[in-house]
């Protein structure tokens, strides 16, 4: 029953974004998100606390994460604005633990994810429904835009590369032709949304993984060959589109920039180089000289070097572990699964998908996915009836945390820094006054 509610929670939380509905009117829609998007963590990180059985890991793995969780409670003392590295920590700590819980759940009973997995990569419909209705508009003179509440089109973007994959993976499922046919329209629909958004970033992730997905499973190419053509059925529309004169609404696809990426780049790496174990403290890259633009370097590797130091490094060899995990074991997985890997590793290198709430909780789901598939195939697991106690600590901790720093966003306005206004971070403008110390 318990695992029935959260997946409901979650589809409710996607669907409600992506169809531009208001909880909190005095709340700007991406702050309204987040907030929502911390309570459900909350509730599914505190899961954890009345599991019977729990995944025994390897004791050198638990000493890991103790050190990293220790490292990065440093750094956030440590930070210029210690409260938003605080916050940030325990955003990315209750990510982890409800990927943790969500991957136990899909493990005891897979079909009910599987299921829900369907309606998820159908949910990005309620927005881009809008976009052949923008299409005849912009022919008549009237353009209009389809991505809803939005505040940038590149948050619908890195919300629909993972939904681009499920509809794939649901696609390679099915034997049924009409479905076939009606999923080749859906996964074209979002296809034509990222070319029509200058989605560079987003584009290489998906002509990068179905080259590598054509290399490594040579012998199953009619099970891609569906992803190849609703693509090229995209370009061809975008082509005649591009004919017609449908200017992009985003970004021109060709441009020379890398959009200032470069630059947040090697500001990164001196941050990192400066600050090798503890890094800067999360979230407060912007904070520091040089001063840019963006509040995140988009590229989460760098992010996590430069923010935490060793506790960035120590995440990124583990991430690095599970990949090896999953590429031995990748003749054996389904192979869309192995795609959305391999576009969310791409992606994570050029955009902020793990920074805006609703494409953090899509790849955490395509992530529970992928490593409930590896689970399913790697050798059997061991269960353990043994409390986490040290975990359920610093869950109630983080729980507590954030409740504290935020109960005052559930009914006030959200207050602005000064003649300074930044892209998205944990709120819409990266920072807020009543968490800054000065």
């Amino acid at each position: 029953m318990l695992i029935k509610i959260n997946i409901i929670l979650i589809i409710i939380f996607i669907l409600w974004i992506f169809s531009g509905q208001y909880i909190f009117p005095a709340v700007i829609p991406y702050d309204s998100w987040r907030i929502i998007e911390v309570l459900l963590l909350i509730w599914l990180a505190n899961q954890l606390l009345f599991m019977r059985q729990n995944i025994q890991l390897p004791l050198q793995h638990q000493w890991l994460i103790a050190m990293m969780l220790a490292l990065m409670l440093y750094s956030s003392y440590c930070a210029l604005q210690p409260k938003i590295a605080i916050t940030d920590a325990v955003l990315q700590f209750l990510l982890c633990t409800s990927l943790y819980i969500c991957t136990v759940q899909a493990n005891l009973h897979p079909q009910f994810f599987l299921n829900a997995s369907k309606i998820i990569s159908l949910l990005p419909l309620f927005s881009l429904i809008f976009l052949p209705v923008s299409i005849v508009q912009q022919l008549q003179g009237n353009p209009i835009q389809w991505y809803g509440y939005f505040p940038n089109y590149r948050m619908l973007d890195d919300a629909l590369l993972p939904c681009l994959f499920l509809v794939w993976f649901w696609q390679s499922t099915t034997t049924n032709k009409i479905l076939q046919f009606s999923l080749t329209l859906v996964a074209t629909l979002y296809n034509l949304s990222f070319l029509l958004n200058g989605a560079r970033a987003n584009l290489l992730a998906i002509f990068s993984t179905l080259l590598l997905l054509g290399l490594f499973y040579r012998q199953s190419f009619r099970v891609i060959l569906p992803s190849i053509i609703s693509t090229l059925a995209a370009c061809s529309l975008y082509a005649i589109l591009t004919t017609l004169q449908i200017e992009n609404i985003g970004s021109p696809l060709i441009r020379t920039s890398s959009s200032g990426r470069i630059d947040l780049w090697i500001k990164s790496i001196q941050l990192w180089l400066d600050a090798p174990i503890l890094g800067v403290g999360g979230g407060n890259f912007i904070f520091q000289q040089p001063y840019l633009f963006s509040a995140h370097p988009h590229n989460w590797i760098l992010q996590w070097l430069a923010e935490w130091g060793m506790a960035g490094l120590i995440m990124t060899f583990f991430l690095i572990y599970i990949i090896k995990k999953i590429y031995d074991l990748h003749q054996q997985l389904p192979i869309f699964l192995i795609g959305f890997l391999i576009s969310f590793l791409m992606n994570i290198l050029f955009s902020g998908t793990l920074i805006y709430p609703l494409s953090q909780i899509l790849n955490l789901w395509g992530l529970m996915l992928i490593l409930n598939a590896m689970l399913q195939q790697s050798t059997p697991m061991i269960w353990t009836q043994k409390k986490p106690y040290l975990l359920a600590l610093i869950i109630l901790f983080s729980s507590i945390t954030m409740i504290t720093l935020h109960l005052e966003d559930l009914t006030a306005q959200h207050y602005w820094l000064p003649d300074c206004i930044y892209p998205p971070r944990f709120w819409l403008d990266a920072t807020q006054l009543h968490l800054c110390g000065g």
